[in-house]
């Protein structure tokens, strides 16, 4: 039997666990942020519309706003 500790070598590749726990964690909730910016700005664009127009929203605004509700995670 094989000990644990002597089963794999040191690579000499990658930047370590910590570093490489950051990057796999910090880029893909930068870009959710933003994705979650982009929905509230599609919320707001077609409230204001629907708010200030009096009128039903045509479907070329509520159709990015049906998009935006079921892109969000």
């Amino acid at each position: 039997m094989i000990p644990i500790s002597s089963a794999q070598g040191h690579s000499s590749y990658g930047y370590g666990a910590e570093t490489d726990f950051y990057i796999v964690m910090i880029i893909p909730l930068v870009f959710n942020s933003f994705s979650f910016l982009g929905t509230l700005y599609i919320f707001y664009r077609t409230f204001s519309r629907w708010k200030y127009g009096h009128r039903n929203v045509s479907l070329s605004f509520r159709f990015p706003f049906y998009i935006a509700i079921t892109g969000t995670k």
